[in-house]
């Protein structure tokens, strides 16, 4: 029975890796024909565009200053919302526009906060404010 099984694997053994090459011969993945299917995915899941702003991601305003904003995004051409998540240190304004808008950020209180940049596509950033004496 061993000596059986023994010849089962020579024969076996070497019937598998012919398998496993004539396989591997196909489309190699250094051709230009072999494009794996939805590579994007693969490479960066749930990838998001980022949305930029001209004033940065931290905004540090002197009281009754202003600063001007403007938002924009790769391939975007849709509007932006601002969220105002300061209590009333600062005020912006419009509320909402397109890349070509200018965002007026007015410093209405001393302290800390942060106001929000969403687009159509659910992509946000969050602009870190500062208003100083």
């Amino acid at each position: 029975m061993h000596l059986h099984s023994q010849i089962f694997r020579m024969m076996i053994g070497p019937a598998v890796l012919s398998l496993g090459l004539a396989a591997c011969a196909g489309s190699s993945p250094t051709s230009s024909a072999y494009v794996p299917a939805n590579i994007s995915r693969i490479l960066a899941p749930d990838a998001k565009e980022v949305i930029h702003s001209s004033c940065g991601d931290r905004v540090h305003i002197v009281l009754l200053g202003f600063v001007d904003c403007r938002f924009n995004e790769k391939n975007y051409g849709g509007n932006f919302k601002i969220t105002i998540a300061t209590k009333g240190l600062v005020s912006i304004d419009p509320k909402k526009g397109t890349k070509d808008t200018k965002f007026t950020v007015t410093g209405l209180l001393v302290g800390k906060g942060y106001f929000l940049i969403r687009d159509d596509r659910k992509n946000t950033l969050k602009v870190r404010v500062r208003v100083t004496l």
